[in-house]
């Protein structure tokens, strides 16, 4: 088939489709160039850009129908305000996309900038730089902040008495789970597994370490150490593919020191620079095992929600009866802690891409995701504020009364829950006492019927001991008696036999012998059987 032709204009000025409040999410693109190593091996480029046009043409890579007798390749064309080519700097990203993130930090606004893209594009160099971490956006951030704390400080006499704090903090989510890299222990990352609201919305991770910090070298030593503990694994695109996404936030508190001498906080914001982990096809990594399949997943569905969050705000300011989809922020960890600055805050979005056509499905989906982000605002909060001068006008404009009375009726509801809650919590507290007098009474009686049978077990044991000493003794009687009627047997026919022979000699003195020699004869032989007495005995 012949060349198809796409064509997709989201520039952010052009978004259509009903009035928003609040500002664009800034998105700007950054193409990677190729490495050495990937012109060794002769990879084919596919990217074509036009920063001044503001244009980028992506050639697709050829396609194999079921019969494998027809082929074809498109080329798409995508249009952005900001684009950056392979030849970009570091300072320009910074300039262009952060710069004004770190302006509004000082005037107490949140920010939010995040690298988007698919693995091996280049997110991880945009972000941290490579090697010392001194050309990434972290580093520019910290340069700006410390510099301009140093210029409207102290040092600046028009602001003598306003002080900066800045502290930063270094969250992981991985498999939807996040760590602490800043955390104390080394050996074994710290796991918090519920991340919290507090009263004005703020989202944050119960726990989580802020580290206060003084200067450049304070934060570089930090990021080194926690980058240190990031997940990462090769894969068929990438040597060291990020497997998680990284959160690195500068805190900012501007405290005004009084005559009296007591501080006070007037400002308080955060800046969130995000690396986040490439999405992949599972049937790119050969090597794929259970674990890195698993990890794909929790790093595609995260992103899939990314995309989704940012539809249903895009289809919300659209609609104009008033009517608006639930934001799915909770479907997971980093879209609900990237929910404040999406709503009330600054973001900006940085999509890389890589230039190579190998790469071409996945340059398509992350440009697709980058086009729709391109007609989101933020910090349109949807919530309504009622305060003092919200209520007045609203009792002057017409139909003021029915909302009066369905204030109204919404503090009894409310006073209702109230009472509501009282009493369940009474209920609750019975009941938790009930539990420990049923706890402590079952405790008592299974350590008597315990006791009982240790006593039972001891009288058992004395018995069958006592049992077997006297058997023991019995048969140590029975054995002795036998032994000695055994040998007075024995003696008694030894005995006979003497007498006997006695008998015998007599005989044969009274006929031959003389008495004298026959008597020492007799003599002899008694002495040399052992059995003088009873031998003696009998004689006699």
């Amino acid at each position: 088939m012949g060349e198809v032709a796409r064509r997709i204009d989201f520039a952010e000025e052009g978004s259509s489709g009903g009035v928003s409040d609040g500002e664009p999410l800034r998105v700007v693109l950054r193409v990677r160039p190729s490495t050495d190593e990937e012109k060794l091996r002769g990879e084919e480029e596919a990217v074509t850009v036009d920063s001044e046009a503001g244009s980028l043409r992506l050639k697709c890579r050829d396609r194999i129908h079921h019969k494998g007798s027809v082929r074809e390749h498109g080329e798409a064309q995508f249009q952005f305000s900001t684009i950056f080519g392979p030849s970009s700097s570091q300072r320009d990203i910074f300039e262009t996309t952060t710069l004004p993130l770190v302006e509004k930090l000082f005037k107490g606004k949140d920010g939010l900038v995040f690298a988007y893209g698919t693995t091996n594009a280049g997110k991880t160099y945009t972000i941290q730089g490579r090697g010392n971490m001194k050309t990434g956006l972290i580093h520019h951030v910290c340069q700006e902040i410390f510099d301009t704390t140093s210029r409207t400080g102290k040092n600046s006499p028009a602001n003598a008495n306003l002080e900066h704090e800045v502290s930063i903090s270094l969250l992981e989510i991985y498999n939807e789970k996040c760590y602490d890299l800043l955390g104390d222990n080394d050996s074994k990352k710290v796991v918090f597994p519920r991340i919290k609201e507090d009263g004005r919305g703020s989202v944050f991770v119960d726990g989580l370490k802020k580290q206060v910090v003084k200067s450049i070298e304070q934060v570089t030593h930090a990021l080194t150490h926690g980058m240190k503990q990031r997940r990462v694994a090769e894969t068929d695109s990438n040597e060291r593919s990020s497997r998680s996404h990284a959160i690195f936030t500068f805190y900012l508190d501007q405290l005004v020191v009084r005559a009296e001498g007591v501080t006070e906080l007037v400002k308080s914001s955060s800046l969130s620079v995000v690396d986040l982990a490439g999405a992949e096809r599972a049937g790119r990594n050969q090597a794929c095992n259970r674990e890195k399949i698993r990890e794909t997943s929790h790093i595609n569905k995260s992103l899939m929600n990314l995309a989704r969050c940012l539809e249903v705000l895009k289809e919300n300011q659209k609609r104009q009866d008033g009517k608006k989809h639930l934001v799915p922020y909770r479907q997971s960890r980093l879209t609900r802690l990237f929910q404040p600055s999406l709503e009330t805050g600054s973001a900006v979005m940085i999509a890389n891409i890589s230039p190579l056509l190998r790469d071409s499905d996945e340059t398509i989906h992350a440009l697709s995701c980058a086009a729709l982000a391109c007609q989101v605002h933020v910090g349109t909060n949807s919530l309504h504020s009622w305060n003092k001068e919200n209520v007045l006008s609203a009792r002057k404009t017409p139909g003021g009364n029915s909302m009066k009375c369905e204030l109204t009726r919404e503090r009894a509801r409310s006073s209702q829950l109230e009472r509501e809650v009282q009493r369940l919590q009474l209920a609750l507290a019975k009941t938790e006492s009930r539990i420990c007098t049923m706890e402590s009474e079952v405790r008592e009686e299974a350590a008597n019927e315990m006791e009982q049978a240790l006593a039972y077990m001891e009288t058992e044991c004395a018995r069958r001991l006592e049992e077997a000493a006297e058997t023991s003794e019995r048969r140590v009687e029975k054995r002795i008696e036998l032994i000695t009627q055994t040998a007075r047997k024995k003696m008694l026919r030894r005995a006979h036999g003497y007498v006997d022979q006695v008998s015998r000699l007599d005989r044969q003195a009274n006929s031959s012998c003389p008495p004298k020699k026959a008597l020492l004869f007799l003599l002899w032989s008694f002495l040399h059987s052992g059995g003088k007495y009873e031998v003696s005995r009998m004689v006699g």
